[in-house]
């Protein structure tokens, strides 16, 4: 298939993508300004990785590698085409310059990453309607329309949904390649939980969509080795990594910090109100699938060979493990491994009424209720 061959609408959202990311990044102050972290933690630990210096890579609590070696291939290109003497003098003397170069590559790789969603979607026989659902993510939140103008591993945890949603197109849609989508997803969800640890309930979403448990196995080795893989350059410094972890589980305040206790009802509820402030779409997405999952149960039946009744039973699990680690430790942030999932729920739940009706008329009606839904909250 020829480039010039995709639909003239599946070129709209990587358009969209491209011109509002360039535009919020340059639409607010400079990062001195207004964010210094982590923006300037990162740049300081991509600086490390660029010099090859991993055992001066103090950023290892999330553990944050994957998008830390990502800033330092980007300084490193920077600097060979743009640099003032060394680059350690560069970087320092010029940190925005250094963020802004990153944060363009990221507009850009999104940019083209949406549009390979539709390419591969449409060589694939999926319709555009389909197809503009999974282009979509950027919409579907306020959050996700504001990452552009911030350098922090959120960015790249959006970008590696992407990465999935693609590796599903490509291996996973109608079971074509199932051995290369559970090996693919493994990879790419093991550097998503690598970049940062709230991207763990994520890791569930390849299970609901392979058929065996010989490929559900593979995608979990496969998971496990790619991680450790993704944070050999912080190795030295896993335990201490570990044990962030656990001082986050068993504290009741932020980053570990707070009393010895694993949940606090008054933080808990408070949280609970910014999180319904932040997503309010969040609970028509739950009751959607709820819903969804009764109508699948009650038929009784399995359609093109997808088992509806995992998917969305595992994705009802799926969004509340995420929602209860939200609210635990509350950050608008925290929702984007969520919110950039969006797209393929949307989707599946497509699909499920594509089976259910013939008729495209009614098929279309309660995804373009939900899309509305979560659109509307966006704005």
């Amino acid at each position: 298939m020829k480039l010039k061959t995709l639909h003239p609408v599946l070129w709209i959202l990587p358009i969209f993508t491209l011109a509002w990311g360039v535009f919020i990044l340059f639409y607010f102050d400079t990062f001195y300004s207004r964010n210094i972290d982590p923006e300037y933690p990162y740049l300081i630990n991509g600086l490390n990785a660029a010099l090859l210096k991993f055992n001066q890579i103090g950023h290892y609590d999330h553990p944050g590698t994957p998008f830390q070696m990502l800033c330092g291939l980007i300084i490193r290109i920077t600097h060979l085409f743009t640099g003032k003497g060394s680059i350690s003098q560069d970087v320092i003397n010029r940190p925005d310059y250094y963020l802004y170069s990153i944060s363009l590559f990221l507009i850009i790789l999104q940019s083209i990453l949406v549009y390979i969603i539709g390419f591969v979607g449409q060589k694939r026989g999926i319709k555009k309607t389909p197809l503009l659902l999974l282009q979509s993510g950027i919409l579907l939140n306020f959050i996700l329309l504001m990452v552009f103008c911030r350098v922090y591993p959120e960015r790249w945890l959006f970008i590696t949904s992407i990465l999935f949603i693609i590796v599903y197109l490509t291996c996973g849609y109608n079971k074509q390649k199932p051995l290369t989508f559970a090996i693919a997803s493994g990879i790419i969800m093991g550097m998503g939980l690598a970049t940062k640890f709230n991207y763990l309930p994520l890791l569930i979403l390849p299970l609901l969509l392979m058929c065996d448990y010989k490929h559900r196995l593979i995608y979990i080795g496969t998971s496990i080795l790619s991680f450790f893989v993704f944070i050999l350059p912080i190795i030295n410094r896993f335990k201490d990594y570990w044990n962030f972890i656990i001082g986050i589980a068993t504290h009741d305040g932020i980053y570990g910090k707070g009393q010895e206790r694993m949940f606090n009802p008054d933080i808990i509820n408070e949280n609970i109100i910014q999180l319904i402030k932040a997503a309010p779409e969040v609970l028509f997405l739950l009751i959607a699938l709820l819903i969804l999952l009764i109508i699948v149960i009650i038929k009784r039946k399995k359609i093109r060979g997808i088992n509806y009744t995992l998917f969305f039973s595992g994705s009802i699990c799926l969004i509340l493990f995420q929602l209860v680690m939200i609210v635990k430790h509350y950050k608008a942030d925290y929702l984007i491994p969520l919110l950039s999932i969006y797209p393929l729920f949307l989707f599946m739940i497509y699909r499920y009424f594509e089976d259910l009706y013939t008729d495209n008329k009614y098929k279309f009606i309660p995804v373009l209720l939900l899309s509305l839904i979560c659109i509307f909250f966006s704005v």
